[in-house]
C-alpha cells in the first residue's frame, strides 16, 4: 500500500552491541532510540525492528522510541499537549530477543505505537543509578501493545525511584496485553498500572495474564487510576520474610477484575495504599495461600488451600507448575478470549473451568466443570 508523506519505513537493527553510553538523566539519553522530531509534517516510523542485540552500561534508557506527534485526549496535558491532538502512532514496531542490562533508568520503553510488539527480551540490572522513576519494560500512549515472553529481574528501587517494577502499563494506553512473562527479584514489584500518572490522563483495558512473579518486593500490583483492567491466571510467589504488598493503590481505579490467580504468600504483605478502596476491585476464583491479612479480599470462589506447586522457592518457572493433584486444578472461572495457551504453551480450555495460575495441566475432552472450590 502507498504510505503517506512523513513516514520512514523498513528499519532493521540486528545483532549489534551498544555499551558505555554515558548520557544524562533525561529520557532523551539512551542506548538505542528512534526519534521523530519536528512539528510541521506528520511523521512516524513504520516497520521498525530491533532484535538479537545487546545494550549494557548506558544512561538513561536502554531501548526506546520517541515522537513529537504524541498528543491525544487520553494522554492528557503532559508534555505541553493540553488541547492539542496530533497523535500519529508508529506502526509495526518490534523489539525482540534483546539483552538489556546495567541501565541508569528504564530498560525498554514503547511509546506512541499502534500494535507494537516487545517479546523474548532479557532485561536485568535496571535503574542502577539515581535517575528518577524507572521500570524494566513499559508502554505509554499506545494502542494494542503486546508485551510477552520477557524475563525481567533485578530492577532497583533507589530512593528517588517511585516505581522499580518489572512492567508498567503507563498512561494513555488502550488494550495493552502483558502475557507469558517472568518477573523476579525486582525491588519495586511486578506490575505497575499508571493510567493516572499524567495530568488528565487515563488508561483503558490492560490485560495481565499467564505471568509468573517470583520474589518480587515492594508492590506486586501498584495501581493508579486504571479503567477496566483484567488480571487473570497469574502465579505470584512471595517467600518468608517478604513484606511486599499484593495490591498497593495510589488513587481511585475503575473496575479492576482479578480472576484465577494463585497468590502463594509466605510473607506479611497484603492490600494497602493511600487510596486503597476494596470496592474498586472484583475478585473471582483466586487462591490465597499462606498469609491472610484481616482485609484479604472477598471472593465468592476463594480457596485458601495449598495449591501444591511443584517446588515453591525454586529458581525456574517449571518449579511453579501445579502438581497433578492440586486443588487449583479445574477450579478457575471460564474467561472469553483467554489467549488460548498458558505460560508453557499448554492449551487453556475454552468454555469450562481452567486451572488457576499461569500453568494449565492437561484437561479431559470434553472438559469437566468443577464443583465449588471454596474451603
Amino acid at each position: 500500500a502507498d504510505l503517506p508523506d512523513g513516514v520512514g519505513t523498513h528499519y532493521l537493527v540486528d545483532d549489534i552491541y551498544v555499551h558505555d553510553v554515558y548520557g544524562d538523566n533525561t529520557k532523551w539519553s539512551n542506548g538505542i532510540q528512534f526519534r521523530v522530531s519536528g512539528t510541521t509534517t506528520p511523521t512516524h516510523f513504520d516497520d521498525l525492528v530491533v532484535q538479537n542485540s545487546r545494550i549494557t552500561n548506558v544512561d538513561r534508557e536502554g531501548l526506546t522510541n520517541r515522537t513529537t506527534w504524541m498528543c491525544r485526549p487520553i494522554y492528557g496535558s503532559t508534555d505541553g499537549c493540553g488541547g492539542l491532538n496530533n497523535w500519529r502512532p508508529n506502526t509495526r514496531i518490534v523489539f525482540r530477543g534483546n539483552t538489556i542490562s546495567n541501565t541508569g533508568g528504564d530498560g525498554i520503553v514503547l511509546r506512541a505505537a499502534d500494535r507494537g510488539l516487545v517479546e523474548r527480551n532479557h532485561v536485568y540490572d535496571i535503574a542502577m543509578r539515581p535517575m528518577g522513576s524507572n521500570v524494566g519494560i513499559w508502554t505509554i500512549n499506545s494502542d494494542d501493545s503486546l508485551i510477552q515472553y520477557n524475563d525481567v529481574h533485578d530492577v532497583r528501587k533507589l530512593p528517588d525511584n517511585g516505581d522499580g517494577q518489572a512492567f508498567d502499563s503507563d498512561y494513555g494506553n488502550n488494550r495493552a496485553v502483558f502475557q507469558y512473562n517472568y518477573s523476579h527479584d525486582n525491588e519495586g514489584g511486578f506490575m505497575l498500572f499508571c493510567g493516572g500518572c499524567g495530568s488528565g490522563s487515563t488508561t483503558n483495558d490492560t490485560v495481565v495474564r499467564y505471568n509468573l512473579s517470583r520474589n518480587d518486593s515492594g508492590r506486586i500490583f501498584d495501581v493508579t487510576r486504571e479503567n477496566n483492567a483484567q488480571v487473570y491466571n497469574n502465579t505470584v510467589y512471595l517467600p518468608e520474610g517478604s513484606t511486599a504488598a499484593v495490591v498497593y493503590q495510589r488513587s481511585v481505579t475503575n473496575n479492576m477484575v482479578l480472576r484465577n490467580n494463585v497468590f502463594y504468600n509466605l510473607g506479611t504483605g497484603g492490600y494497602t495504599g493511600p487510596k486503597y478502596t476494596p470496592e474498586n476491585f472484583t475478585w473471582t476464583g483466586n487462591t490465597f495461600y499462606g498469609n491472610h491479612p484481616t482485609n484479604e479480599p472477598a471472593d465468592t470462589e476463594k480457596s485458601t488451600k495449598n495449591p501444591r506447586l511443584l517446588n515453591p522457592g525454586g529458581l525456574n518457572p517449571v518449579d511453579y507448575r501445579l502438581h497433578p493433584g492440586s486443588p487449583a486444578r479445574r477450579a478457575g472461572t471460564p474467561i472469553t478470549d483467554n489467549g488460548g495457551r498458558d505460560y508453557f504453551g499448554a492449551p487453556v480450555p475454552d468454555g469450562c473451568r481452567p486451572d488457576r495460575g499461569f500453568h494449565q495441566l492437561s484437561h479431559p475432552r470434553p472438559c469437566l466443570t468443577a464443583s465449588s472450590s471454596q474451603d
